[in-house]
């Protein structure tokens, strides 16, 4: 039992920190930005079903 388990360790940080700073240089160097709009309006999808599910008190369907 076990085998071919891999523990990986990464340095604390704050993603949205990096994730504002990687779009703030994609605007100024005039670049690709690094995660497209649509993510942002899916993981707004999910956090409104998380909401929606603490209120009904059952699991709601992610709309989107």
């Amino acid at each position: 039992l076990g085998t071919g388990v891999i523990t990986e360790t990464f340095p604390t940080c704050d993603q949205y920190t990096l994730q504002g700073e990687a779009f703030s240089q994609a605007i100024l160097n005039d670049t690709a930005v690094p995660v497209p709009l649509e993510e942002g309006i899916k993981n707004m999808a999910v956090i409104d079903a998380a909401f929606k599910s603490a209120n009904s008190g059952r699991w709601e369907a992610v709309q989107g």
